[in-house]
């Protein structure tokens, strides 16, 4: 096989149990790591290719850039038209946090028993951590630390929020 052309002649694979004296093991590197599937030719290649296309890169960085300004414009444009469409009287700071208040009540979803109180989720049985209420005598309440499920997502699901 290594007298045809083109092809090389591939290292015995050596052996890894061979230690020097008072050392580890070491695993010498074979003659077809470094560069065994890149040659000259390939290089060349790639560099004509890269020739050829850098013409066409340099035309189109411009044209690019142009493009992304015009869109980020229509999109500023387009906020700037819809925060002056409302609340008149007020700056955008307020405009902005009564959207957001908008889209967190909006995008709130009420937990169910069925998706997110599961009862492979429940705690297993243990005494709860109490503390005695300051206005009764003598009654111990849980804390509020204390928590029925298992797991960040099943508790903030069991206080009504969602994590996703």
């Amino acid at each position: 096989m290594a007298g045809k052309k083109g092809t090389r002649a591939v290292a015995p694979v050596q052996d890894v149990t061979q230690q020097p004296p008072g050392g580890w093991p070491v695993v010498q590197a074979g003659t077809q790591t470094a560069g065994f599937f890149f040659s000259w030719s390939v290089a060349l290649r790639l560099s004509l290719a890269l020739l050829l296309t850098l013409p066409i890169l340099v035309l189109m960085l411009p044209l690019l850039l142009i493009e992304t300004l015009l869109l980020a414009a229509l999109i500023l444009m387009t906020l700037k038209i819809y925060l002056n469409s409302f609340l008149l009287e007020s700056d955008w700071y307020t405009k902005i946090l009564l959207l957001s208040y908008k889209k967190i009540l909006f995008s709130h979803s009420r937990p169910t028993a069925r998706s997110h109180m599961l009862v492979e989720h429940l705690a297993p049985k243990r005494p709860l951590l109490t503390n005695y209420i300051a206005y009764a005598l003598n009654i111990r309440v849980p804390l509020k630390s204390e928590e029925d499920f298992t797991g960040a997502r099943a508790a903030t699901a069991a206080r009504g929020f969602s994590l996703s």
